[in-house]
């Protein structure tokens, strides 16, 4: 509880080039983010799901992952979504000194950089966990800090029917920004009934 008192706080008095919630409210488009990935045998049919609705994501890459599975980073760029950095071993940053993270982003963006030839300058905290001079830092080498506005819950195991009726009894706004995994097939089921219904309702799909 805290944790979550401790960010809706830093949301409200931070600007969004420090830390970035949601997108405009006057626009109609909305964003799909992943964490966790690459994953093989589940990334890789994720990115059939979006190319068959023609639409794009962005893919918040753990580094030890996307060093083990070049390919398949490597599709995401050529597929024309977005690359974020989630750090290098997912370890839970609150217990890490400054310069510990900035070393866990700095080899995520390098093997990024490396095989896609991409620079990779938008981050999101492991468990989304941010602190300040995480953020401080980040603003002031250009980095952007990105969490989200809605949280699919898809990590929690659940049948593929509840979570696409949780998105629908809390429907998507303007600027959302939504959070998926992509070290879990259920949100290639999800995606798939949802995407339509999004794009029937005017939605557009953005990057980060």
């Amino acid at each position: 509880m805290f944790n979550k008192i401790k960010f809706f706080l830093l949301n409200q008095v931070l600007p969004d080039r420090m830390l970035l919630v949601k997108g405009r409210s006057s626009s109609r488009s909305i964003y799909l983010t992943f964490d966790d990935g690459p994953c093989p045998g589940i990334t890789p049919l994720l990115l059939e799901t979006l190319q068959k609705h023609d639409v794009k994501g962005t893919f918040f890459v753990i580094g030890k992952n996307a060093e083990r599975n070049p390919d398949i980073l490597l599709d995401i760029c050529n597929n024309g979504h977005s690359i974020g950095n989630h750090s290098y071993n997912h370890h839970r940053f609150s217990l890490q000194t400054l310069e510990e993270q900035k070393q866990e982003l700095q080899k995520t963006n390098e093997i990024v950089k490396s095989i896609t030839g991409a620079s990779c300058n938008i981050f999101r905290a492991p468990q989304g966990r941010w602190n300040l001079r995480l953020l401080w830092s980040n603003a002031l080498s250009k980095i952007t800090s990105a969490h989200w506005s809605l949280d699919s819950l898809d990590y929690l195991k659940e049948p593929a029917t509840l979570i696409v009726q949780r998105l629908r009894e809390k429907p998507v706004k303007n600027g959302d920004i939504l959070l998926f995994h992509d070290d879990n097939k259920v949100c290639i089921e999800v995606l798939d009934v949802l995407i339509p219904v999004w794009k029937s309702e005017g939605f557009e799909f953005k990057v980060l």
